[in-house]
């Protein structure tokens, strides 16, 4: 008991460092990404931190795993280095009960993967999903920025405001350019105004505009009509999907109770593989420990790269086993067991592999 609670602990420690790690990585990057996104107009600022934490959980049920394998990898890689593998097998531990005492954390890390992928990465998409449709039907002007040019109504409007007030109901110095297919390819409508503002009125939202000039007319042949105006509208089209807004079409977002029964190929697939992943993790677990296995001289970083390269190998598998399901080239009743099964033989092989060569060997010396 005191060995594994030893290995359990070496293995935890790499673990949660690899996956602080990634995370941090992760949680950086898509963070700056939002922010840009932001200070484009492309996202409303306000719910740049509430889509950073819904999104967060689909990209753990894939950072978990690759952070369990890296860390087996690391930790027995350590113990080799510094020969306590060695002292270990001396005292009558074998490979096989080694590596038992390695899927200790991978149970618990297989409970947390199954967590996330089943329950609560779908709920974090469709909240996800819930805030990105709400700021949709406030309207497209929740993203205009001062200074910067704005597209709404489709992509025939572009807006242009100087200054913008902090919710988003007034501008100044405003610029609007639409083009007018309807009447021609060449026509065109310019239109300047001191100030703008939000207007709701049956149902509709309008732009209206206050004190300013439209040029309108054909630019090919010069033929524009000026006219001055005090107010002068625009009706702002919001565009929904069919079902509306707060419809969700993505099939990450769906609950894994709801895809259970689905005659749909792709929920089919998506269901397999959401009950597939937790499976790959006492998988990844064996193959880590048995990639583990190096010496003082070579490092406990020599067949990192290896193992890394063979992690993406078996993910990249049960990948395209998803998408054979979606094709309709699988049946869905086989899921991710193929692949699962495949890997599992492969990690076995890799752990006896000097058990097989010796016996190989023998069994040619001895013919």
């Amino acid at each position: 008991m005191r060995v594994f609670r030893y290995l359990f602990k070496e293995v935890l420690g790499s673990f949660v460092g690899v996956s602080t790690l990634l995370i941090v990585i992760f949680v950086s990057s898509t963070f700056v990404r939002y922010l840009a996104d932001a200070a484009s107009g492309r996202l409303p600022s306000d719910i740049v931190f509430a889509v950073l934490m819904y999104r967060l959980p689909g990209f753990l049920e894939l950072i978990v795993p690759l952070s369990l394998f890296l860390g087996v990898m690391l930790a027995f890689g350590r113990l080799y280095v510094e020969s306590e593998m060695i002292v270990l097998q001396a005292c009558g531990l074998s490979k096989m009960r080694l590596m038992m005492y390695s899927q200790g954390l991978a149970v618990i890390v297989m409970v947390l993967v199954a967590a996330l992928t089943l329950y609560i990465a779908p709920l974090g998409m469709e909240k996800y999903y819930d805030v990105k449709a709400e700021a949709e039907t406030q309207g497209s002007f929740n993203t205009v920025v001062a200074g910067s040019f704005k597209q709404f109504g489709g992509s025939d409007v572009v807006l242009y405001a100087g200054e913008v007030t902090d919710n988003k109901t007034l501008l100044s110095d405003v610029f609007v350019a639409q083009s007018l297919k309807t009447s021609g390819p060449n026509k065109i409508s310019l239109v300047k105004a001191k100030e703008g503002r939000i207007v709701n009125k049956d149902g509709h939202r309008y732009l209206e505009l206050e004190d300013g000039v439209q040029i309108s007319g054909d630019i090919q042949t010069n033929d524009l009509t000026v006219t001055r105006y005090d107010i002068f509208g625009y009706l702002v089209e919001e565009q929904q999907d069919e079902e509306g807004p707060l419809a969700i079409s993505d099939i990450d977002a769906k609950s894994t109770v709801d895809l259970i029964g689905s005659k749909k190929r792709k929920e089919q697939a998506a269901l397999q593989w959401r009950i597939g992943l937790p499976f790959m993790v006492p998988v990844i677990a064996l193959i880590a420990f048995a990639m583990s296995e190096t010496s003082h001289r070579r490092g406990r970083y020599f067949k990192l790269l290896p193992g890394i390269i063979l992690y993406f190998v078996y993910f990249v598998s049960a990948t395209g086993v998803k998408t054979l399901i979606e094709d309709g080239k699988m049946p869905a009743d086989l899921g991710l067991w193929p692949v699962h099964l495949l890997f599992l033989l492969v990690g076995f092989g890799i752990l006896f592999m000097s058990e097989i060569r010796h016996r190989l060997f023998h069994r040619g010396k001895g013919a």
